[in-house]
This record gives structure tokens, C-alpha cells and sequence, in this order.
């Protein structure tokens, strides 16, 4: 309980494979961007706050970092569906 999202194996997206890229290539990002490429798609975490059981501390302090570029995210992609 509480091993934290980091030791968790994810669905194999294109999101992950970023995240092992540039993890593995030692791309100079901070933990919070990595975490961003990595966890917006758990949308269940960082909008219902699921998964608590496994989640640790760090992973709550990389919460707001997610859960802000997701929100982000949408709103550069509902503006541009206008264009």
C-alpha cells in the first residue's frame, strides 16, 4: 500500500514510451514535467482522487502539476476545434 505511482507498470501508450524516452536519455526536465507527460491520462487520479491505496506522498505533490497541465491541456484543445 501507498508504493507510489512510480513503481506502478501503466498501459503501454504513447504518453509512456515519452516518459521511458526521455528517462532514459536523461533529458534535463524537472520530476513535475516528466510526471505530467507520464500521468495526465490518469484522469481518474488527479480529477476523483483514485487511487489513494497506492499513491505516496510524492505523488501527491506532483498532483497539482498533472492535474494543472491536463486542465491545459483541454482548454488549448477545445480552442483549437474552433479554429
Amino acid at each position: 500500500s501507498h508504493c507510489g505511482l512510480e513503481n506502478v507498470s501503466l498501459m503501454w501508450s504513447g504518453c509512456e514510451y515519452l516518459y521511458y524516452l526521455l528517462k532514459h536519455n536523461e533529458v534535463c526536465l524537472p520530476n513535475e514535467g516528466l510526471a505530467m507527460i507520464r500521468y495526465f491520462l490518469l484522469g481518474d487520479w488527479h480529477e476523483q482522487h483514485a487511487y489513494n491505496g497506492i499513491a505516496n506522498e510524492e505523488d501527491e505533490d506532483l498532483l497539482p502539476f498533472v492535474s494543472e497541465f491536463d486542465a491545459l491541456r483541454r482548454r488549448v484543445r477545445l480552442n483549437c476545434m474552433d479554429c
